[in-house]
């Protein structure tokens, strides 16, 4: 029924704007009826006739059109396109300066394309307008992030969550930024309280088994870890912390189950690939090790852990082929 509506829409406003090509207004609430039938390619035509028209005398109206700009740029940025997006919230902001929404929106297409900086500056002047806006605060929190100022990210993410303490991915980013900072009590309480919210965001059980892992409590950490798995059996890095934390307690066949199914998952976790080698080994499974060592040496790219384990690795091979030699060579 709303399809059919907003169809409706699209045939009566079409037949206005051919009959008056020259009406912003017909063409701006044709714009927007092909958003709301998510017809993009069609939207944005109908917004650029729209903002020529505005933008040209005598009809300009700087906060229509500024309006009209910033619905533009919305759907810019739902087509994943934020430089462009950009270009026109700051046309949109030199019109109508003091719109703290207007800032934010600027602010978030600047941190797409990796401009913190200016994505920074552009949520302060959002806050400065409305110092209540816990969104910008929580985004500003993630620019201080991106620009390693770890401890007024944090401030940041406090005060988002002061103003809506129900704000569930504030409380994950304080933590996450206090795990970063080392304060790992902290960070574990902060986790909980995430969880007591919201009990399957799987990426918050996984960070809370990494903090248990930091500070030795290896089976809290592996029941955080198959909690996350639980909720989400393809999540590749929990199948390898998994198996990291088995290991440390010396349960070495849930390890090697956890191991192997990160790699069947994700072949090139070339971290993985060597720990479950080593752990073949450690079992005497000297065959199925070697084959780990043999992939993991020709696949994975350079890195300082290849190099250091270059040679060793090479002589595990080079004595193991020796080994299945002497076993094949016929007696005399």
């Amino acid at each position: 029924m709303i399809r059919f509506f907003h169809h409706a829409c699209i045939s009566v406003l079409a037949l206005l704007v051919r009959a008056v090509p020259d009406s912003a207004r017909g063409w701006h609430a044709l714009a927007r009826s092909y958003t709301r039938a998510i017809s993009d390619q069609q939207a944005d035509r109908a917004y650029d006739r729209a903002i020529r028209l505005y933008a040209a005398p005598p009809q300009t109206n700087e906060t229509i059109l500024a309006r009209c700009l910033v619905e533009r740029a919305h759907g810019l940025m739902r087509q994943e396109q934020p430089d462009q997006a950009a270009t026109l919230y700051h046309w949109a902001l030199c019109l109508t300066p003091h719109d703290p929404d207007v800032s934010f929106a600027l602010a978030n297409s600047l941190f797409a394309i990796g401009n913190y900086s200016s994505a920074q500056r552009f949520y302060k002047t959002a806050l400065t307008l409305r110092p209540n806006h816990h969104r910008a605060w929580f985004n500003l929190g993630h620019t201080l992030k991106a620009k390693d100022a770890l401890g007024d990210a944090v401030h940041c993410f406090e005060r988002a969550i002061s103003l809506n303490t129900r704000f569930v991915k504030a409380r994950f980013m304080r933590a996450y930024v206090l795990s970063l900072l080392r304060h790992h009590e902290e960070a574990i309480a902060e986790y909980e309280r995430t969880l007591s919210m919201s009990p399957r965001y799987v990426k918050a059980h996984f960070n809370l088994g990494n903090c248990h892992l930091e500070y030795g409590h290896h089976v809290r950490a592996i029941r955080c870890y198959e909690t996350a798995l639980k909720i989400d059996p393809t999540y590749d890095k929990a199948w390898f912390a998994l198996g990291q934390a088995a290991r440390r307690v010396q349960n070495l066949s849930l390890a090697r189950e956890a191991y192997a199914k990160a790699l069947a998952l994700r072949p090139d976790m070339y971290q993985c690939r060597l720990q479950l080698a080593r752990l073949l080994e450690t079992l005497g499974d000297r065959a199925n090790a070697a084959l780990h060592y043999r992939v993991y040496l020709q696949d994975a790219p350079e890195s300082d852990t290849r190099n250091a384990v270059h040679d060793t690795l090479q002589g595990f091979l080079s004595t193991y082929r020796a080994s299945k030699n002497v076993r094949h060579k016929p007696r005399s």
